[in-house]
């Protein structure tokens, strides 16, 4: 469906498919995502300590922790979770247990998938998403009538 809605509207060929199946963004498995959240919380909460110390905060005004400071608020918290993402897709079974048991973790419990979104989010998915859908006929009408319920 989605080829074809892309050849009709910009007026080209469906491409061929690729010939390789290499997947390039790879989802990883439960367990691997679950590590994920927590290895990405630990440094949130890392960061957040390093913000609210006050006597690093102190010591950062100094000119021998200013670069320091500067490297770490540029940095950190956009590499960080790259090298986490990286981790949780490419470790194996064993590298994987062992973060588990070195974070005291056990397997994701059942409503760990579970969230909400709030009313101004989903308020601007329906602006954005669901009704541009319906406007555009891009999709049948079921499938959008199905995500707007789903929503």
């Amino acid at each position: 469906m989605f080829w074809k809605v892309w050849s009709s509207r910009l007026n080209l060929p469906i491409p061929r498919p690729l010939k390789s199946s290499e997947k390039f963004n790879v989802s990883p498995g439960d367990k691997n995502v679950y590590l994920l959240s927590h290895m990405n919380s630990q440094c949130a909460k890392i960061f957040e300590t390093l913000i609210n110390s006050v006597s690093y905060q102190k010591n950062v005004k100094s000119a021998n922790l200013k670069t320091e400071w500067e490297a770490l608020n540029n940095s950190y918290l956009n590499t960080n979770k790259w090298v986490h993402r990286r981790f949780a897709e490419h470790a194996d079974d064993l590298q994987i247990n062992e973060m588990y048991e070195m974070l005291n973790l056990s397997f994701p419990p059942p409503n760990f998938f579970d969230f909400t979104i709030g009313s101004h989010l989903k308020s601007e998915i329906k602006k954005n998403f669901i009704d541009f859908l319906r406007e555009e006929e891009l999709i049948e009408g079921r499938y959008v009538d199905k995500y707007e319920a789903d929503l």
